[in-house]
């Protein structure tokens, strides 16, 4: 599990650390306190798959130069689009040898280290820049990999979804945890169904329908219909639950929004075993009646399937559930924690579970 990060010269981040990580964390703050951004460095530090993971992060910011058939692409690794590679520095400095350093250390109290630096070449009497991505350890060697970038300051997505680049950091994938990312808005159908063929008749399953079972507890039974209708679609459909006293199957959306924003996070928990989850607004769509169960299964998952999960929230109703789960379950001192981020800090404020239950007793405001 990862117990600390640094970051340094990203986004809004001038520099900023965050220790004492457990195995579950919420992270609360004003808007553009830079919540998400945090996701993002552990993501980026973590997944092997780094540049894609960068590349999405870029694209769903809508940080891009259009070049042509964006609108039309299903898939970012089909959009002919140029990442404004700008947007990734602390205040959009780009400048040659400016770099943004990620690094942090596992319960092992092994470091691993992330760097973007931007360099100038000089190649056929030409100089152009470049952006270097690089990967190090304490105990390894380090690896890294470089892309030329444009007169305008971007690099090619596709360069981003590149198998070949990906596939090249060997090091990386030795060392790289499972690591998955929920972002707020609703997954696509499709990649709700790759998840729920993994899980078939197996343990995990039965999580996911428990996590339902907040919702509407007479939820029986779900599953996904293999109609074409709904691959590659991007509407709430393609699911149908059994419901008790009621012999007929129902659309799960007819529960509302909250059971798909439900249905998206137990699919992702349950699907990166032995690793790290990433949530943001874990909240969204969900009743504040519900928080309290949902802390309860993930708090309950992530300890039977070793998970460490990060995620944000804006609500003092999700906070607070889950202060009260982890006091009502005698959760472990440092086992749970809430991290407010400030702007303009340089350091996380961190609660831990003594804490965060007299801040909830006091109705204190944390986020």
């Amino acid at each position: 599990m990862l117990e600390s990060l640094n970051i340094e010269n990203y986004r809004c981040f001038p520099s900023f650390k965050l220790e004492k990580f457990g195995r579950v964390n919420l992270l609360v703050g004003k808007n553009n306190s830079g919540k998400t951004s945090i996701l993002e460095c552990v993501d980026f530090l973590l997944d092997f798959n780094t540049l894609k993971s960068l590349g999405e992060a870029m694209i769903l910011r809508g940080e891009f130069f259009s070049i042509e058939n964006v609108l039309e692409a299903n898939d970012s690794q089909d959009r002919k689009i140029e990442l404004d590679i700008s947007s990734l520095f602390n205040q959009h400095t780009f400048v040659k040898n400016n770099q943004i350093s990620i690094d942090g250390y596992d319960h092992n109290k092994e470091k691993f280290e992330r760097n973007i630096k931007i360099f100038e070449y000089e190649k056929n009497k030409e100089q152009k820049d470049f952006m270097e991505i690089s990967l190090k350890t304490s105990v390894e060697s380090q690896d890294s990999i470089s892309l030329v970038i444009s007169a305008r300051k971007g690099i090619d997505a596709a360069k981003f979804f590149s198998s070949n680049h990906n596939g090249s950091y060997e090091l990386n994938k030795k060392l790289s945890l499972p690591v998955d990312f929920l972002r707020s808005a609703s997954l696509r159908f499709q990649d709700m169904l790759e998840l729920y063929d993994d899980i078939i008749l197996t343990d995990e399953e039965k999580i996911v329908l428990e996590a339902l079972q907040c919702i509407e507890p007479e939820i029986l039974q779900i599953a996904p219909l293999l109609s074409d209708t709904f691959k590659n679609s991007n509407i709430n459909a393609g699911f149908v639950a059994r419901v008790k006293n009621n012999p007929k199957r129902v659309s799960i959306g007819s529960f509302g929004d909250g059971i798909w924003r439900m249905l998206g996070i137990a699919l992702k928990l349950v699907n990166v075993k032995n690793g790290i989850l990433l949530v943001d607004e874990i909240d969204t769509g969900l009743h504040y009646s519900v928080m309290y169960d949902m802390w309860k299964l993930i708090l309950k998952t992530a300890e039977k399937l070793d998970i460490q999960v990060f995620a944000t929230t804006h609500n003092s109703d999700c906070w607070k559930s889950l202060a009260e789960v982890a006091q009502d379950e005698e959760i472990g001192e440092n086992d749970v924690t809430i991290h407010r981020i400030e702007k303009g800090a340089t350091s996380s404020v961190m609660l831990n579970v003594p804490q965060m239950a007299i801040a909830a007793k006091r109705d204190l405001e944390v986020r």
